[in-house]
């Protein structure tokens, strides 16, 4: 699951994953950053990847992601996704291959979207 946390501290993640094992148990928080706000998952079983996507700011802006290996979930860099003053991205619920497509709205009183299809070549 990606969750926003209620920390406080930037030496605190804002945006984590939980995981939870086959047995039942739950892993520690693997940390993705420490800011941010309504984060999803996008899985990659065939590559072993997992990507989560998020609001940078609280007020929106633009659409990030940090991508890490299922084996050890460490997140590298941040990288943009989406540029602008957005919010709520979504995304498909399925796991894909190497193409994924993402939508965001527009933090502006108006219902634009945009939309964006995203190559994660291995």
């Amino acid at each position: 699951f990606a969750i926003k946390t209620s920390y406080g501290s930037s030496s605190q993640p804002k945006i984590g994953l939980l995981v939870r094992r086959v047995s039942g148990s739950w892993d520690d928080i693997y940390p993705v950053d420490t800011s941010g706000t309504r984060p999803i998952i996008a899985l990659n079983e065939m590559n072993r990847q997992v990507i989560v996507m998020y609001t940078r700011t609280e007020s929106g802006g633009s659409i990030k992601y940090r991508i890490a290996s299922i084996d050890d979930l460490q997140f590298g860099s941040r990288k943009t996704l989406i540029s602008g003053s957005l919010n709520n991205v979504q995304s498909t619920k399925q796991n894909f291959l190497d193409e994924l497509i993402a939508i965001a709205a527009t933090t502006s009183s108006g219902s634009k979207r945009q939309m964006i299809t995203i190559s994660f070549a291995p």
